[in-house]
């Protein structure tokens, strides 16, 4: 096997994604050519970038994200909060409920509502 047989075997065994975290100040961490598993989720590559706080809630069956790098929701009541988007659209799933297709773009908004 060619060495070029063995990237495009081992390339197609994984997704590639792109994530930011807007942190809605001015500042955004972008991490291009995240490499995962497929059936990979929004809520996993989050995981893979960053230190998050969530709490899981058995009625919805899904995980909320309190905070992405030490940056709260709501803090101070500032009714900010963490939402997300996939390809420059709002999900209607939860973060651990959306799978994720190669070449997507996340982008994690700390936003005011």
């Amino acid at each position: 096997m060619s060495s070029q047989q063995k990237y495009t075997t081992i390339r197609n065994s994984v997704i590639q994604v792109n994530i930011t975290i807007d942190y809605g100040n001015g500042t955004s961490i972008k991490n291009d050519a995240v490499y995962l598993a497929p059936n990979t989720t929004v809520f996993d590559v989050l995981k893979a970038v960053a230190k998050i706080n969530a709490t899981y809630w058995t009625v919805y069956q899904s995980w909320f994200i309190n905070a992405i790098n030490n940056v709260f929701i709501n803090e101070k009541g500032n009714n900010r909060w963490w939402v997300f988007s996939v390809n420059g659209e709002h999900a209607l799933v939860s973060a651990d409920n959306y799978k994720l297709k190669d070449g997507d773009q996340i982008e994690w908004t700390y936003q005011k509502y």
